[in-house]
């Protein structure tokens, strides 16, 4: 005897009733199976409105990239005198303040705790030492007066305006932060829009709706598929997966 609650009649009929009817009867129309179904519910779901740049073309499916900034302060009543700066934003890295705190003094020396907005420890740093990880390339420079205990800066990081992937910055570093689920001109007027991007998880998309757009015409296939293979990491990361 089949079991209701897993046969793929009840499957599509209690996504019916959950008010997707029109999608339900569109997607079993067109042949998807109730599976298939499930996958594209719920990737539409998961769409977001957001602001794509100024000067952008881009085709449904386009790969976009975020443009982030990293802002460094010292807390209040630091003992040391020295610096924190930023010159890298990693795929890891989230919206909101991240902190950086002393946990152990040596002279012109020391190390920071780094912790993540929502408190984990996600790294340590030494005073004096770059540290590249996946969330941050920074450095913590030591002052006339040496670090104490407790001593600390806040990293307030910012999400701005998302775009496509560009291969005119080919040498900078570029962060899959999601994939457009509509085209879009931004070219005329030249100002910021917004339209429907997948931008977080759980979503499933088809390997063929997913595209960097418009890679130059001598760019070697070798080169771009190793940058949509990244591209696809940086994705998964956020559970944003893309198979098929």
């Amino acid at each position: 005897m089949t079991d209701a609650t897993v046969s793929p009649v009840f499957k599509i009929l209690a996504l019916a009733q959950g008010g997707h009817d029109n999608l339900a009867r569109a997607a079993i129309e067109g042949g998807a199976t109730p599976d298939q179904f499930c996958v594209d519910l719920l990737t539409i779901a998961n769409r977001t409105p957001v602001t794509i740049a100024a000067d952008q073309i881009l085709p449904a499916g386009a790969v976009l990239v975020r443009a982030y900034t990293a802002t460094p302060a010292a807390i209040g009543g630091n003992v040391g005198n020295g610096t924190l700066t930023v010159s890298a934003i990693g795929p890891d890295v989230v919206e909101g303040t991240y902190t950086a705190k002393c946990i152990l003094k040596r002279s012109d020396r020391g190390t920071f705790e780094i912790r993540s907005p929502s408190g984990g420890v996600i790294d340590e740093a030494n005073v004096g030492t770059p540290l590249q990880s996946t969330t941050f390339s920074l450095t913590i420079a030591d002052g006339s007066t040496d670090f104490a205990v407790g001593d600390g800066f806040t990293i307030t990081v910012a999400g701005g305006t998302y775009s496509g992937y560009s291969f005119a910055d080919d040498a900078g570093v570029q962060v899959a932060a999601g994939v457009l689920s509509i085209a879009i001109d931004t070219s005329d007027p030249s100002a910021t829009q917004e339209q429907f991007a997948t931008v977080h998880g759980p979503a499933v998309l088809p390997a063929n709706f997913v595209a960097l757009a418009d890679p130059p015409p001598n760019y070697s296939a070798t080169n771009l598929g190793q940058k949509f293979a990244a591209c696809l990491d940086q994705l998964a990361r956020r559970g944003i997966v893309v198979r098929g």
